[in-house]
């Protein structure tokens, strides 16, 4: 099925899952509503970014333990992963970190950020910075603060935000 039309006959409030790893080539746009993503341990690869204008939660609700095997992402390989100019949330708000997932990869930058971002859990990971854009702040756990590290993936540096206690 097609994300962007199941995105736009969702309606606010709606939970979207991925039920299959996948490839799309064209663009994807969350207009100005409330939905939640769930990656489902699946991946979603992607030519372009995803245009957020709303407010946006991506999760992972398939968590077997929080190890480096189980990652799902959405990565664009011609840009950055997602250009946020609503409200971004990665991961659930409450008293468990998952550090693996859900990952957000962009060839630029993971997250363009221009608005409202949250990670709770997971990585945002970019070749020039993990988060760009017009605003820089991202909110996370209490407790808990960001760095930033580098880290090679398939021969490339990244520099990836990484969620500290």
């Amino acid at each position: 099925n097609n994300l962007q039309t199941a995105i736009t006959k969702a309606s606010s409030g709606d939970e979207l899952e991925l039920v299959s790893n996948a490839s799309i080539y064209y663009n994807v746009t969350i207009p100005d509503k409330t939905l939640k993503l769930d990656l489902n341990n699946y991946n979603l690869i992607t030519t372009k970014p995803i245009i957020n204008n709303g407010t946006l939660t991506i999760v992972d609700t398939i968590l077997v333990d929080n190890s480096s095997e189980a990652i799902s992402k959405i990565e664009n390989l011609n840009g950055s992963g997602i250009y946020n100019n609503g409200t971004l949330v990665l991961g659930v708000e409450d008293n468990t970190v998952y550090e693996y997932v859900p990952s957000i990869i962009g060839s630029v930058y993971g997250i363009e950020n221009n608005s409202n971002l949250s990670v709770f859990d997971g990585r945002v990971y970019g070749i020039v910075d993990a988060v760009g854009g017009a605003v820089r702040t991202v909110s996370v756990p209490n407790g808990y603060t960001v760095e930033t590290i580098e880290e090679t993936l398939n021969e490339v540096v990244y520099k990836y935000l990484n969620l500290k206690s």
